[in-house]
């Protein structure tokens, strides 16, 4: 399931969704060590960009 909230006003818009992707948590610690995992999970996201655990 994926939750979207979305903002618009006249100068931009901002979406936010909670939908599967990558947090940086102590079970991902070895993924977030190699940067070029990391690089490789951001592009394959639908937002392009990993999450940060205190967005959610």
């Amino acid at each position: 399931m994926i939750l979207v909230d979305r903002q618009e006003d006249a100068l931009a818009e901002a979406a936010e969704a909670i939908a599967p992707r990558f947090f940086r948590t102590a079970l991902t610690a070895k993924v977030y060590d190699n940067p070029d995992l990391i690089e490789h999970n951001a592009k394959i996201t639908a937002i392009g960009r990993n999450g940060e655990v205190t967005a959610i």
